[in-house]
């Protein structure tokens, strides 16, 4: 797997998988609640130690999958019925 540029790239990743996924466990969640934003650097080096860049793009990847095999579904239907 590759890795991140920037803390950003992280942290889109991070989003996505928290609000588009509902990817994270409640712990990691609680981890981001918790976070000590006073210095915003060492708040995300903490998150990448804690919720590692890999563990994201294995979920991220994962739901691409899904959703790939739910446009096949949707298509394999409407073939059916036309």
């Amino acid at each position: 797997m590759e890795e991140y540029d920037s803390n950003n790239d992280y942290l889109k990743d991070l989003q996505t998988t928290l609000k588009v996924l509902d990817g994270l466990p409640q712990g990691h969640v609680k981890t981001i609640k918790n976070l000590d934003l006073n210095n915003p650097g060492a708040a995300v080096e903490k998150l990448k130690q804690e919720i590692e860049p890999n563990y994201l793009k294995r979920i991220i990847m994962a739901g691409q999958r899904v959703e790939e095999g739910d446009e096949k579904l949707i298509l394999a239907e409407e073939v059916e019925e036309g």
